[in-house]
C-alpha cells in the first residue's frame, strides 16, 4: 500500500464493513483507511441495520458541542475573575478530528430528523446538560447541533438541499445557511415565498451550484429589501433550472421573476441544460430569455403551462442544437375546454419564398418529442373543428407534418396527441393514405402515443409500423372497438409491442 494512485483505486471498491475491518489491522492501515471510512456517511439512516452508528454519530456531535460551550464558559469566567486560563487555548475537539475527511452526509432534511429524534429520546428535559469534566451548559436545540456539525466539516458536499420557509425560521438564520450550507450545495431547492429571502440566497449561491429549483408561488415583485452589499456570484457550473410554480399559489411568472433575478440567473456561464416549468403562465419575453441558453439546453419540459404560443415552441425546437427532449403536456380535461396545442402550420415551419421546410437545429439530437399537434382540417371527421380552405388541404398539411417528423432521425419517443384529455379531431390521421410512409426513416422509434387522437390506424398501418420501426415496443391510444383489426393483428403477430390505454 505504498502507491497512492493504486491505493485510491483499491479502497474505493471496499464497502463500509470492509473499511472498518481494515482500520483495525495496524497503525499504518488505520492512518490510511480512516479518511475513507469517514468520507461518505450518506448511508446513515433510520433504516440502517446498525442504527447504533447513527446514534453514535449524533452523540459525537453532542459531545463536541458541550465541550465547546464549556470552553466558552470557562473563558468568560476567566475574563471576569482574572482566571489563569489563557483565552488562546483552543477547546478540545473530538468531532473536528474526523469531520475534516467527511465529503458526504445524509440529506439535510433526513439528518435534521435523525438529530431531532435523538434529542427527543436521549437528551434530558431539564434546561441544562453537562459533561463530567466541566460546567453545565444549556441543552442544545436541533439547530445548535446541525450548526456544530457543519462548522466542523470544511470539505463537505451537499448533493440536494431543500430550503423551505419553516426550515429557516425555526432553526437557522440566513447568515448561517449562507455560511455553512450554501457554499457546499450542488442542488438548491427553494420553496420559500418571500421575495427578499430568495434574492438574498440567489445573490450568495456558490459558483459551483449545478442545479436550481424554485417552487411554490415565488413572487419576486413584492417589496424587496436591500441585499446588494455583495456582488452576485457567477454560476459557472449551473446545468439545470427547474421552475415548479403551482397555480394555487402563483398565477403568472411575471409575478415571479423581475429584471434583477433574470440578471442573476443569466450568470450561468455554461447555460441551463434542463428547464422544467410546471403549472404556470409564462411572460412574453420568456422564449427570448430561454434561447440565450440554446447551445446548452438538452431538456425542456412544460407541464400545464399557459401563455406558450405555437411560434414559441417552433423557435425553441429550431434554435437548440443539443436538445434531446421537448415535452409540452397539457391536460384539457381539468377545465373541460379544448386545449391549445402546437399548431400544424407553425410545426411545419415552411419558408414562404421557397416552399421548403426550414432547418431545425435539433433534428439529429432530439430523442423525445411530446406535443399536442392540431389545426389540421379533417373532412373525414364528422365534428369539423377546422375547415379546408380548398379541397385536399388537410392531406397536404399532413404530408408536410410527416416531412417535418421524418427529419428527427434519432427520435425514440413520439407523442402527438398530448397523452390524455379531450379527443383531438384536428390531428394527424396516422394512415398510409395520409402520408404515414414518409416517416419510415424513424428506425429508432420505441414509443408512439396517439391518445386521444381521432386516428385511422388499421391493420395495414400497424403492419407497416412493425416492419419499418423495428424497435417499436409501445403503442398508446388504440381503441378496442374502432381499431379492432389492428389490435387483433398486433396481439397475434407482435405480442412484444405493448398496447396501452385500451378502452
Amino acid at each position: 500500500m505504498d502507491i497512492p494512485e493504486l491505493d485510491e483505486m483499491i479502497i474505493r471498491q471496499l464497502r463500509l464493513p470492509d473499511l472498518s475491518r481494515c482500520v483495525r489491522v495496524s497503525k499504518k492501515w488505520h492512518q490510511l483507511f480512516v479518511p475513507y471510512l469517514w468520507r461518505d456517511l450518506s448511508c446513515l439512516s433510520h433504516q440502517d441495520p446498525v442504527f447504533a452508528r447513527v446514534q453514535a454519530f449524533v452523540e459525537l456531535i453532542l459531545k463536541d458541542y458541550i465541550l465547546e460551550q464549556q470552553h466558552q464558559k470557562l473563558l468568560e469566567d476567566a475574563h471576569g475573575e482574572q482566571h489563569t486560563l489563557s483565552p488562546t487555548i483552543p477547546p478540545p475537539r473530538r468531532l473536528a478530528t474526523y469531520c475534516q475527511w467527511i465529503r458526504r452526509l445524509p440529506n439535510t432534511q433526513y439528518l435534521h430528523s435523525y438529530i431531532s429524534s435523538f434529542c427527543l429520546r436521549f437528551l434530558p428535559w431539564q434546561q441544562y446538560i453537562r459533561d463530567p469534566t466541566g460546567p453545565a451548559v444549556h441543552v442544545p436545540t436541533v439547530g445548535n447541533l446541525m450548526r456544530q456539525l457543519y462548522k466542523q466539516c470544511p470539505n463537505i458536499q451537499v448533493d440536494h438541499f431543500i430550503l423551505g420557509r419553516g426550515f429557516v425560521t425555526e432553526e437557522y438564520t440566513f447568515e448561517e445557511i449562507t455560511e455553512f450550507l450554501l457554499p457546499c450545495t450542488r442542488h438548491l431547492h427553494i420553496t420559500l415565498c418571500d421575495a427578499a429571502q430568495i434574492k438574498y440566497l440567489l445573490d450568495r449561491c456558490p459558483s459551483t451550484l449545478e442545479e436550481l429549483t424554485l417552487e411554490n408561488g415565488i413572487k419576486l415583485n413584492d417589496e424587496v429589501l436591500d441585499y446588494h452589499q455583495t456582488e452576485p456570484r457567477p454560476w459557472t457550473q449551473l446545468k439545470r433550472l427547474n421552475l415548479l410554480i403551482h397555480l394555487r399559489n402563483c398565477y403568472d411568472l411575471r409575478n415571479c421573476y423581475d429584471e434583477d433575478t433574470t440578471a442573476i440567473l443569466s450568470t450561468a456561464h455554461q447555460g441551463w441544460k434542463e428547464v422544467v416549468l410546471r403549472e404556470c403562465n409564462i411572460y412574453p419575453q420568456f422564449t427570448t430569455d430561454l434561447l440565450k441558453h440554446s447551445d446548452a439546453l438538452e431538456r425542456v419540459v412544460f407541464y400545464q403551462v399557459d401563455g406558450l404560443m405555437s411560434k414559441d415552441r417552433a423557435q425553441i425546437l429550431a434554435g437548440c442544437p443539443n436538445l434531446c427532449e421537448f415535452s409540452d403536456i397539457k391536460l384539457s380535461h381539468r377545465t373541460g375546454e379544448v386545449t391549445l396545442g402546437f399548431n400544424a402550420i407553425s410545426f411545419i415551419d415552411q419558408d414562404p419564398r421557397t416552399g421548403l421546410l426550414k432547418s431545425w437545429m435539433c433534428e439529429t439530437s432530439l430523442r423525445v418529442l411530446k406535443i399536442k399537434l392540431n389545426g389540421i382540417p379533417r373532412p373525414d371527421v364528422l365534428k369539423k373543428t377546422v375547415k379546408e380552405d380548398y379541397p385536399g388541404q388537410g392531406r397536404e398539411m399532413q404530408n408536410r407534418v410527416y416531412d417535418r417528423l421524418a427529419r428527427f432521425t434519432n427520435l425514440e419517443t413520439l407523442w402527438l396527441g398530448g397523452g390524455s384529455g379531450l379527443k383531438s379531431h384536428s390531428c394527424l390521421e396516422m394512415s398510409l393514405e395520409s402520408g404515414l410512409d414518409r416517416v419510415s426513416g424513424l428506425k429508432k422509434l420505441k414509443e408512439l402515443n396517439v391518445s386521444p387522437m381521432e386516428t385511422r390506424i388499421g391493420e395495414q398501418e400497424v403492419k407497416w409500423m412493425a416492419e419499418q420501426w423495428p424497435e417499436l415496443r409501445v403503442i398508446d391510444g388504440l381503441l378496442e372497438d374502432r381499431d379492432k383489426k389492428a389490435v387483433k393483428w398486433l396481439r397475434r403477430h407482435h405480442p412484444k409491442i405493448a398496447l396501452k390505454h385500451m378502452y
